[in-house]
């Protein structure tokens, strides 16, 4: 967990795509979690509380693995970006 002193490194471009993004996947896990409620929440404040409880539940080692796998998956889109350009003016990656 992050304090208000804790420093991430951070890349100065933030990723254009959401696959490139932790927190979408985190966010993904948030609606998958909220989908499963019982009971779901029927307003704004509920909805809020709901949010709230499942964001606290997240286990810290998934989105630990999130994090540490953004370098891959930059790698990963760099070196389609260079293959594709290397082979046509077209994008398909």
């Amino acid at each position: 967990i992050l304090t208000s002193g804790s420093r991430m490194p951070h890349m100065v471009w933030p990723a254009m795509s959401p696959d490139l993004t932790a927190i979408e996947h985190v966010w993904d896990q948030l609606k998958q979690r909220l989908g499963a409620c019982t009971s779901p929440p029927h307003n704004l404040a509920e909805l809020s509380v709901a949010l709230v409880e499942e964001w606290n539940s997240l286990p810290q080692n998934n989105i630990i693995r999130l994090i540490r796998s953004m370098r891959h998956h930059c790698k990963a889109v760099i070196a389609c970006m260079r293959h594709c350009i290397a082979l046509t003016s077209y994008h398909f990656c």
